[in-house]
């Protein structure tokens, strides 16, 4: 299904679906791979405020909600995984 929303712009609104409800596989390596190809910059801008409208108006699915409302805080929160301050300690000393 990867490889047909890729390359295949005629397909994507078929496939979409099924590449969302692959976010709530019970397969981990399954969810790991999608969360990974729905996270990349070329599917998912890296700027919060630009994946927020995207997660709403490309990738949301009524018929997937469920999954996509779950999945949608995750994707938008892969965002802070990148920054260079996210293994950062926020205080020097344990609270």
């Amino acid at each position: 299904m990867v490889f047909l929303y890729d390359q295949f712009e005629s397909l994507r609104q078929l496939v979409k679906p099924g590449l969302i409800r692959g976010l709530a596989d019970r397969s981990k390596v399954i969810r790991e791979k999608l969360v990974s190809f729905w996270s990349d910059p070329s599917r998912l801008a890296l700027d919060p405020a630009q994946r927020i409208k995207q997660l709403l108006e490309d990738l949301y699915v009524p018929e997937e909600e469920h999954i996509w409302l779950n999945n949608a805080v995750y994707l938008l929160m892969q965002i802070a995984a990148k920054s260079s301050d996210y293994n950062r300690l926020i205080f020097e000393q344990p609270l």
